[in-house]
């Protein structure tokens, strides 16, 4: 892999490491008091599918730059969860 490339993924997986960083705080500040607001579990809810979602994004970037083509999201995604 030339110098360029390797900038270029860490580049990306910097930015989706920071995304999933943010992901993580913001579902430690939701879980206070979670217990007593259907808002708060709903919210944290969302935010842990958020970070889900993110960590998937990451094992893409890395898939990509590895010359593993991901052709089809669906199919993707589903062999993910198996």
């Amino acid at each position: 892999m030339d110098r360029a490339k390797v900038i270029l993924i860490e580049s990306e997986i910097y930015d989706q490491m920071r995304i999933i960083n943010k992901l993580f705080d913001d579902i430690d500040e939701r879980k206070k008091g979670i217990e007593k607001s259907v808002i708060k579990r709903e919210s944290t809810a969302y935010k842990i599918h958020s970070l889900y979602c993110a960590f998937e994004d990451l094992f893409e970037i890395v898939a990509r730059y590895f010359e593993n083509q991901i052709n089809n999201r669906a199919v993707y995604h589903k062999k993910n969860l198996e």
